[in-house]
């Protein structure tokens, strides 16, 4: 366990002056004010201007946080970004002093100032109504994913037996949260549900990685780390090309933070285009095969629920199958080049599908 020291329970101290200003005068702040959910791009740029990083999980304490100060906000009490980049500074502050304080992960235990602080903003905001609805929503997510789990059982996924692990520790937690609740403690209830939500993500990342097509992305990784083995002694030509690559990531970023979007455009596609020749000149031109045929197995197992996606997924997968076809034409053609390309093209909508199919 993580016990937080005295000195960041003074660091911690402005983060509860804050709530106080915020909840101790607001008559709503003892009820649990529901509204329908952010939009996307509000979502965004709140976040954005807060110096913070989206929720992976609407249940998590990041995400029940954001709730609770547009709640505010919405009732007049605050501006959100304000809030939350004021708990994003103290958070940062905790960390720059004690970096096992913060108390953000779940394996601290729930001592933290900046995780009791958030845990006491999200009670007197959301009420008994909100830690109810996220206790809720964790369970709806956890029999999602014993579902998902069962179905990758069922079709023989060896994978499967190290997630079982975590969907154990996400039922504990959320007992605890239930036995919270039943106890009249909102905020240990909530602390435990928040555990649970922050489970579920990384079950979440598990199903996802079981099944997710490797391509560009990973496979550049890889390249990257053979070219800067040195084992074998210095590689001067290796290091000419992983420097000529820096140079292009770095006039890339500069021109995405510019106007010119054409500019920004042709960056970019250089900044691949030498991730496709490092990955080539170092793993060989037969890996663009494999990646192909992944796609395609992907697609075969994807496209019989095609029909009942939305219109936007459907899209998706029907350029994904066209991306396939392309950078089938391609491999037979003898352009490995073109056909990693294409094929992870196709591979990241494929997964992108994968993730927005993926509600828990």
């Amino acid at each position: 366990m993580i016990r937080y020291r005295e000195s960041s329970q003074r660091q911690g101290s402005h983060v509860w002056a804050l709530l106080a200003l915020v909840c101790l005068a607001a008559p709503a702040c003892d009820r649990a004010m529901l509204e329908p959910a952010l939009q996307d791009g509000d979502e965004a740029a709140l976040l954005k201007a807060a110096g913070l990083t989206r929720p992976e999980g609407r249940y998590t304490l990041a995400g029940m946080v954001l709730e609770a100060a547009r709640t505010l906000e919405r009732a007049g009490r605050v501006d959100a970004r304000e809030l939350l980049a004021e708990l994003g500074r103290q958070r940062a502050e905790v960390l720059a002093t004690d970096p096992g304080t913060a108390g953000g992960s779940a394996d601290d235990d729930g001592g933290s100032s900046v995780r009791q602080a958030e845990l006491a903003l999200v009670v007197d905001v959301l009420g008994k109504a909100g830690v109810e609805r996220a206790i809720a929503g964790v369970a709806k997510g956890l029999e999602m994913a014993g579902a998902a789990l069962d179905s990758a059982a069922a079709s023989g996924r060896p994978e499967v037996a190290a997630l079982r692990w975590q969907e154990a520790a996400v039922t504990a937690s959320l007992r605890a949260a239930h036995n919270g609740m039943e106890a009249g403690d909102l905020r240990a209830s909530l602390d435990a549900s928040t555990r649970a939500a922050d489970g579920l993500v990384g079950l979440r990342r598990g199903l996802l990685d079981m099944y997710r097509v490797r391509a560009l992305p990973e496979l550049y990784l890889q390249a990257r780390q053979i070219l800067t083995d040195t084992g074998g002694g210095p590689n001067p030509t290796a290091a000419v090309v992983l420097a000529e690559h820096s140079r292009l990531a770095e006039a890339a970023r500069l021109a995405v933070a510019g106007a010119d979007r054409e500019r920004a455009h042709a960056a970019l596609a250089a900044v691949r285009g030498s991730q496709l020749r490092i990955t080539i000149e170092a793993l060989g031109p037969a890996l663009a095969a494999p990646v192909v045929d992944d796609v395609a197995a992907a697609l075969r197992e994807l496209q019989p629920g095609e029909d009942r996606a939305p219109p936007r997924l459907r899209r998706m997968l029907r350029a994904a199958t066209d991306l396939h076809h392309r950078a089938r034409t391609a491999l037979a053609a003898g352009d490995a080049v073109a056909a990693l390309d294409l094929g992870s093209y196709a591979a990241g909508l494929v997964n992108a599908y994968r993730l927005a199919n993926v509600r828990f």
